[in-house]
């Protein structure tokens, strides 16, 4: 809908003392003039009006909660789409049962919730057909200014929002703890802020190096070799700094490694995805994660944030239910990204 600008000195006024518009309608500055506030005094009241309908009614779909029924057929549809059929074979109940405790969150969720809108339903159900891993940094250079308040902060909004219908929780793993391994199963937030209390952060940076040792052996390669990887997985790796202790490389041939090692065992390639976000104001890692946005060969299953967390912990320090809502995006980021690649080919 194209709207009137609000002229400038040399424009003439919309409206004359005798404006027919005006007149015939009885506006009266007094009744009208809280739309000052929003820049709306200059736009003729017709479009305004019009404005206000087409809100009312854009607002009044979208509060509308999607049903289980629904939530499944969508669910569906994204599985077939991405080959996902092997987690998810017609017949099974876990599509159903993500599906049932997706639609009730609307009506369970109080007024400050921030996840129950139709929209972030239907992410959060996408969210929950995969098994969420959260891969961190403990390195030392994470004692530099604020990073583990923050990444602390990021680890508990995570565990909040990939818990709303997954009953199974998350796993939390680091690159020099080396206690990790029963950090399994994580539901609540109070759980995570006690691993968090008890880490040390020291060491170096052997980010692909531990990605295999502590993720991809336990819970892909030996997984798979035993029959029982029974879910996609998504990890999300937080760290502060590029690469040390292991050539700049090798992050990326872990990940390349992985994907063959699906295929050759008759798996999808996005069996499991990869995403990267920087924390801190490192501009060694800042380039590193550039570096890796810019592999063709890893745009399919990795997915780079261009924004650094603990900035948008600042941006959004007021407005949590927005960096709540900005957060569940992130995290379906490399799903969606996937299955707009499926279907556009």
């Amino acid at each position: 809908m194209k709207m009137h600008m609000i002229p400038n000195r040399r424009d003439p006024p919309p409206y004359s003392s005798t404006d027919p518009l005006q007149a015939t309608n009885g506006i009266t500055n007094d009744r009208y003039t809280y739309l000052n506030k929003y820049n709306f005094s200059e736009i003729p009241t017709v479009i305004v009006n019009l404005i206000r309908s087409y809100i009312k009614l854009k607002t009044k779909k979208r509060r509308i909660p999607p049903s289980a029924e629904e939530l499944e057929r969508i669910a569906r549809g994204y599985v077939v789409t991405t080959g996902l059929d092997r987690f998810f074979p017609p017949g099974e109940t876990r599509l159903r049962e993500l599906a049932t405790r997706a639609a009730t969150l609307p009506k369970k969720s109080s007024r400050q919730e921030s996840l129950s809108g139709p929209k972030q339903v239907k992410d959060l159900m996408t969210l929950g057909l995969y098994q969420t891993v959260i891969y961190l940094d403990d390195s030392g250079s994470m004692n530099n200014g604020s990073r583990i308040h923050d990444m602390k902060k990021v680890v508990k909004r995570i565990v909040n929002i990939a818990t709303k219908i997954d009953p199974e929780g998350i796993s939390i793993r680091f690159m020099n703890a080396r206690d990790d391994s029963r950090h399994d199963h994580i539901c609540r937030t109070s759980e995570s802020r006690e691993i968090m209390r008890k880490v040390t952060f020291g060491g170096l940076t052997p980010l692909g190096e531990m990605l295999r040792k502590k993720i991809l052996n336990p819970m892909v390669y030996d997984a798979v070799r035993s029959n029982n990887m029974t879910r996609p997985l998504l990890v999300s790796v937080i760290t502060d700094g590029k690469p040390y202790k292991e050539r700049v490389d090798t992050f990326k041939e872990e990940i390349l490694e992985c994907r063959r090692f699906l295929l050759r065992k008759g798996f999808p390639e996005n069996a499991v995805l990869f995403q990267i976000s920087q924390i801190g104001d490192s501009e060694d890692a800042a380039k590193f994660i550039k570096g890796l946005d810019r592999e063709r060969d890893l745009r399919s299953i990795l997915y780079c944030t261009s924004q650094t967390l603990d900035v948008q912990l600042s941006y959004y320090r007021r407005r949590k239910r927005d960096m709540e809502k900005w957060l569940l995006k992130t995290l379906i980021y490399p799903m969606n990204a996937y299955g707009d690649r499926r279907n556009a080919n």
